[in-house]
């Protein structure tokens, strides 16, 4: 699966295994908003997914 429009963000918590909450700024407005993401890989994660973390 291919994805448009890729954001990077800090990653806040992972409520389910397909959802993580991540802290994103808007590009053009600066504009910081925590925002429900899917996460397209449902294992656990546990090594990347920490608070705080910005994905490499």
């Amino acid at each position: 699966m291919k994805y448009d429009r890729v954001i990077t963000g800090i990653f806040e918590s992972r409520p389910n295994r397909f959802i993580a909450m991540a802290e994103i700024t808007d590009p053009d407005t600066g504009n910081v908003y925590v925002c429900k993401c899917h996460v397209k890989n449902t294992m656990q994660c546990n090594e990347l997914l920490n608070r705080g973390r910005i994905p490499e």
